[in-house]
C-alpha cells in the first residue's frame, strides 16, 4: 500500500511538472516574440475595440497579434487614421473592394509573398507599420527566421512611403 501511495505522489509532482513546462508551440512564440524585440520592433496584442474598428472581417481576434516596427519622420502619414490593408484574399468581397490602390502601388514594389502564410494585413499609422498575423498558427521549418523575413518586409515597405503620404 505504500508503494502505491509512494507512486501517486511521484506521478501527482510529475504531471504538474510537465503541466507548467511550456510545449514547443510556446517555446517558438517566445523565440519569435523575443528575435522581434532584439530588431527593435514591438508586439502587440489585439484587442476587441481595434479588431471592431480595423478589421471587421477577423471572427476570433485573440489569435492575432502586430509585430510593429517604428517608421522614420519622413514616412508618417499626414491623417491619424490607420490605413489597413489586407493581404489575405476574401472570398466574399466584392472586386471594387478588393482593389485597394495602395496595396495595388505597394504590391509593385514589394514582394507580398514573402509574408508567413497566416499574415492577415498590413497597418500603418503614425506609431509605425506593422502586420497582422497568427503566429500560433504557422507551421514552418524556418522557425524564427520568420521574423527576419518580417522585419525586411517591413523595412521594404517603409522605403516606399512616398505611396502613403
Amino acid at each position: 500500500m505504500g508503494l502505491w501511495i509512494a507512486i501517486l505522489i511521484t506521478l501527482a509532482v510529475l504531471g504538474s511538472v510537465l503541466w507548467v513546462k511550456p510545449s514547443p508551440r510556446e517555446r517558438l512564440v517566445t523565440e519569435y516574440r523575443r528575435q522581434a524585440l532584439t530588431k527593435a520592433m514591438k508586439i502587440r496584442l489585439l484587442d476587441a475595440k481595434l479588431a471592431a474598428k480595423l478589421f471587421p472581417w477577423i471572427d476570433n481576434y485573440r489569435q492575432f497579434i502586430f509585430y510593429e516596427k517604428p517608421l522614420p519622420a519622413i514616412a508618417k502619414p499626414k491623417s491619424h487614421k490607420a490605413i489597413v490593408i489586407r493581404v489575405g484574399d476574401d472570398p466574399n468581397a466584392h472586386e471594387i473592394d478588393e482593389e485597394d490602390s495602395i496595396k495595388l502601388a505597394l504590391s509593385k514594389q514589394v514582394n507580398f509573398s514573402v509574408l508567413p502564410n497566416t499574415a492577415e494585413a498590413i497597418v500603418i499609422s503614425a506609431s509605425g507599420i506593422s502586420v497582422l498575423w497568427r503566429e500560433y498558427d504557422v507551421k514552418s521549418k524556418a522557425g524564427p527566421s520568420l521574423v527576419d523575413v518580417i522585419d525586411g518586409f517591413l523595412s521594404e515597405c517603409a522605403q516606399h512611403s512616398k505611396i502613403w503620404t
